[in-house]
């Protein structure tokens, strides 16, 4: 059935909504879909950081965690950024679920370490650039990443036990606190060779490090530093996770 325009030519209001519609879809950020969705690199318009452009050709995909006074002074205050290269093969940054270029993020207590410093229990947070071991989350089945992906269960642990399960994944009987809120996703950082299996991989070197994580931040203490991994809110961690494509060749960018 037909309807009849109001007296005078004024629009039916049901019109007015559906234009409402169409024009905000028509605004809507490009990468701000939410998880799981396609993200569009946005072109960039400063210049591109050297340590993005001295990569291979076949990383297509980075996280970079650098230093940020946005949204603290501290010293473990940092940013974390989505970058991608476009069909052209230049860097382009990604907007993340809420239409931001970064987000916040926290590391060790006592900031970055120089180049080659690091170790273990001093409060810092690796420098360098690191390929990713595995994914994880505290889940049952994988949460939509295409990376490898592992469950963190209360009894896994990567350790940092002198010896053979040094930086080592390992199932720990008696553990229980191996799916605790921080561990609710995010991704194991390849610092100091870690290892899924213990003898399985170059070793990892004694004494500089270990289970250094992109994980989530911890319930009731949001904004607190780590003791050395790199923590941001559940949701862009659990973005990242979908975000990722081991054909990408992703790379984690720290402090460069």
């Amino acid at each position: 059935m037909q309807r009849r325009l109001l007296r005078g030519g004024a629009v039916p209001p049901y019109l007015l909504v559906v234009v409402a519609v169409l024009l905000l879809g028509l605004a809507t950020p490009a990468g701000a879909l939410g998880p799981g969705m396609a993200a569009t690199p946005a072109k960039q318009t400063r210049p591109v950081p050297s340590a993005l452009t001295e990569l291979p050709a076949r990383i297509q995909q980075a996280v970079r965690v650098i230093r940020s006074d946005r949204y603290c002074s501290k010293v473990w205050c940092t940013v974390v950024q989505s970058w991608q290269r476009d069909s052209s093969g230049a860097w382009q940054r990604v907007r993340t679920t809420d239409g931001t270029f970064a987000v916040r993020g926290q590391i060790g207590y006592n900031g970055f370490a120089p180049q080659g410093e690091k170790r273990q229990g001093d409060g810092h947070t690796p420098n360098g650039v690191y390929d990713i071991v595995t994914a994880f989350s505290t889940d049952d089945a994988n949460p939509g990443t295409a990376m490898p992906w592992r469950q963190r269960k209360p009894t896994s642990s990567v350790t940092g036990y002198a010896g053979e399960l040094y930086n080592t994944w390992i199932e720990e009987a008696g553990r229980t606190d191996g799916d605790r809120p921080a561990m609710r996703y995010g991704f194991w950082i390849d610092y100091n060779h870690g290892r899924l299996e213990p003898g399985v991989g170059p070793a990892p070197v004694q004494g500089r490090g270990s289970g250094i994580f992109l994980h989530t931040i911890v319930p009731g203490h949001p904004f607190e530093p780590t003791l050395g991994c790199v923590a941001v809110r559940p949701a862009k961690a659990w973005w990242l996770l979908r975000w990722l494509d081991p054909a990408a060749n992703p790379r984690v960018l720290l402090n460069r």
